[in-house]
């Protein structure tokens, strides 16, 4: 569980106006985070996952561990 500010869904502001959470990957897996305007980490939403493809499909299918309270649902976009 992350604490209270630590990511967007826990009090955090987004990065920037607009922003949107997206598939992000580091050297410890696949997470839904969201990014800042340089395209560096600003927050990481999720656990972490072994495959973008297990990541995207527990997310559509609104099975994703999230770190806080509450979740995003998987955007149209995508």
């Amino acid at each position: 569980m992350a604490l209270k500010g630590e990511c967007v869904t826990t009090g955090a502001p987004l990065p920037y106006e607009g922003a949107m959470p997206q598939i992000c990957e580091s050297a410890a897996g696949f997470y839904v985070g969201y990014l800042d305007e340089d395209g560096s980490p600003y927050s990481r939403e999720s656990d972490y996952y072994r495959s973008r493809d297990a990541l995207e499909g527990a997310w559509i299918m609104g099975m994703v561990n999230w770190r806080g309270k509450r979740g995003i649902r998987y955007p149209t976009y995508l």
